[in-house]
């Protein structure tokens, strides 16, 4: 029932820099203060143009790091995620896309993060996985710390969008951060996303319709024999 509603998120989208996961939690292919130096001034006009074109309907195509299953050229089949991990996404004809629709999108805030922070984020957020040894921690690690410290960024600032948007069941914001960064020309990647809403039901709607159900089952409830 719940993953065909449509859902509202909250995310910070990060400019100035890419990944190959479109968050946090990939290894950096660009890291490019320069290009969001003097922000918004010197990308005001794309950064709206760029908004404006991911919003109605669109053909999103799955992020490298996602469970789609893709084809190569001699008829092998697996998911996105395991060809990345292979280096081998190049050997993919088509990268599977999906129609979705983003209702509205609304820009609400801007702040500013410096590398030193962002650099302590990423460390934060790769030790917040239920199992990091399952992950590329150390090389996620290594090129976040290539990229910043090891450039004397530390103390540069990035730009930080906070964006409110309203979308079709199945849309990666991740891939909508992605997307921005690259029709601005300086990157982008989603710092951050909060879900906020799914079809007419608030978090806390869904809070307390979870803590209702689990109090009925304890009980031996009417709602725990559905």
């Amino acid at each position: 029932m719940w993953q065909r509603l449509s859902k509202r998120y909250r995310f910070k989208l990060l400019l100035g820099v890419t990944t190959d996961t479109y968050d946090s939690f990939g290894l950096i292919s660009r890291c490019d203060p320069d290009a969001v130096k003097d922000f918004p001034s010197k990308v005001q006009p794309i950064l709206d143009e760029a908004l404006a074109s991911v919003g109605g309907e669109i053909d999103q195509a799955y992020p490298p790091f996602s469970s789609m299953t893709a084809i190569n050229a001699s008829g092998f089949r697996q998911a996105l995620w395991k060809w990345s991990r292979e280096g081998r996404l190049h050997e993919i004809q088509s990268v599977p896309t999906k129609r979705v629709v983003v209702h509205t999108l609304n820009w609400t805030d801007t702040s500013h993060i410096t590398g030193a922070e962002l650099l302590d984020r990423c460390k934060a957020d790769c030790l917040s996985l239920s199992d990091p040894s399952n992950f590329r921690v150390t090389e996620i690690l290594d090129s976040w710390k290539s990229s910043i410290k090891d450039r004397h960024l530390s103390a540069v600032t990035f730009p930080v969008l906070t964006i409110v948007v309203d979308v079709s069941s199945g849309t990666y914001v991740r891939a909508l951060c992605h997307a921005i960064g690259q029709k601005v020309g300086c990157g982008g990647i989603a710092l951050e996303i909060e879900r906020e809403r799914v079809g007419p039901f608030t978090l806390k709607d869904l809070m307390l319709r979870q803590t209702r159900r689990q109090q009925a089952m304890a009980g031996g409830g009417e709602e725990s024999r559905q």
